[in-house]
């Protein structure tokens, strides 16, 4: 039977909320997507107050049915670490290594935090790799408080590099190593993936930092240089190359100026991941993101970084519902891509799976959970009373019938034994 999957992907500044189908066969398809943008950045204030407006919004223009979902949430927000923990000890001891890794390396007490791990597989020096990733429950909470406020139920809490790499891994399963760029409007989520390994960062460069930039270069308020960004933004090429329109030409400099600084953290990135991790050189690079829309952008980095990009499609492993404009999905897919990644772990077919829900939601919906045990529990004694009672009752009846028998034959008895003493 068919079954619905909620999947929302919180941004900093944009949300994303999809419906998708996950057919008997485990065939998921895509019915129902919006976007909607944030009233001000998620971690500047009330998340309820932020968040809930724009959920709403989207449930009256879409159509949207509240229910469970899966949310996932900025790279900016976790803590994410691949650590070689000593597979000896049992499990006890492992768990207590793990904890103590998580000390180590997040810079917050562990009693604030909700982590999550998931053992990738052994080193070559007969350790086990596990992925670790943390964040703070205060942070988590406010999300999915805000979440449900508006009558939507988080079951599960990824992180939007993880979903992203779920979704290429399902949709291109036999690529090697590859860097995925999600380039947002507040940070860029960088993730290299390889075989079991991850390798994830956020980077403070992003799609503000070009407005600013643009900003800066013609003189202008935020509100006019993102409107010059949107209508004639796009990557300059090097060189001495000049746009007649000057405006167009100062903003394509002023792009191309943050993405090379961009550029740098992924080259030290990828130096990094290869030197102290053993990775090897990344193949390819999977763009995606709300700010990876700017034209000549594929482009820069193929040139700078000196290999293949291609813009990420996480729909290649997932149908296309009737009702879904393909020609506004296909303007739209960066902005809901990670959503793909969060049904794909809903229905099993993910590579990483962490669940970062707060430990007041886990308690919430175990109790949840418990309401049809207690309920069904209860309809079971009170069917068997009712059966105890058929069953008692029928035994009354039964030796009110022999009782009543007994004495009419006694008493036939009785009239045989007159006649005989009257003989």
């Amino acid at each position: 039977m068919a079954k619905k999957i909620l999947t929302l992907d919180i941004g900093a500044a944009n949300i994303a909320l999809a419906e998708y189908e996950l057919g008997a066969k485990g065939d998921l398809t895509l019915l129902n997507y919006g976007t909607a943008a944030l009233a001000a950045p998620i971690d500047t204030g009330d998340a309820a107050t932020i968040l809930s407006p724009a959920l709403l919004e989207l449930v009256r223009e879409k159509g949207f049915k509240p229910g469970d979902v899966a949310v996932s949430v900025s790279g900016q927000m976790v803590f994410p670490r691949i650590a070689a923990i000593p597979a000896v000890g049992g499990d006890d001891k492992f768990e207590q290594n793990i904890r103590y890794e998580i000390e180590q390396n997040v810079p917050f007490p562990i009693d604030e935090m909700v982590c999550d791990r998931q053992v990738l597989g052994d080193t070559e020096q007969g350790d086990k790799s596990v992925l670790i990733v943390a964040a703070k429950i205060d942070q988590v909470e406010q999300i999915t408080t805000a979440v449900a406020s508006v009558g939507f139920l988080p079951e599960l809490v990824d992180t939007a590099p993880l979903a992203l790499v779920n979704a290429l891994r399902a949709a291109r399963p036999d690529e090697g190593c590859v860097v995925i760029l999600d380039i947002g409007a507040k940070t860029t989520s960088l993730a290299i993936a390889e075989g079991d390994r991850i390798y994830n960062r956020s980077v403070p460069v992003a799609g503000n930092a070009i407005t600013k930039e643009i900003a800066t270069a013609l003189g202008c308020t935020a509100d006019e240089a993102e409107q010059v960004k949107l209508e004639k933004g796009y990557v300059a090429a090097g060189g001495v190359t000049e746009d007649e329109d000057e405006v167009a030409d100062r903003a394509s400099k002023a792009c191309r100026a943050v993405l090379t600084r961009l550029n740098a953290e992924i080259s030290r990135s990828i130096n990094f991941y290869r030197s102290q991790q053993g990775g090897s050189t990344p193949a390819k690079l999977y763009l995606t993101g709300g700010s990876a829309q700017l034209p000549q952008i594929d482009e820069f980095f193929a040139e700078s970084l000196g290999i293949e990009v291609e813009f990420l499609n996480p729909f290649e492993a997932i149908d296309i519902g009737p009702k879904v404009d393909s020609e506004a999905l296909g303007a739209d897919g960066a902005q809901i891509a990670a959503t793909a990644g969060l049904v794909l772990r809903l229905a099993d077919r993910a590579q990483f799976a962490v669940n970062l829900l707060p430990p007041s939601l886990v308690e919430d919906r175990a109790e949840k959970a418990k309401i049809p045990f207690v309920a069904a529990a209860g309809v079971l004694l009170s069917l068997g009373l009712v059966l105890v009672m058929l069953a008692v009752n029928r035994e009354t009846a039964v030796l009110e019938a022999r009782r009543d028998a007994i004495k009419t034959r006694a008493d036939a008895l009785a009239a045989a034994d007159k006649k005989v003493a009257d003989a």
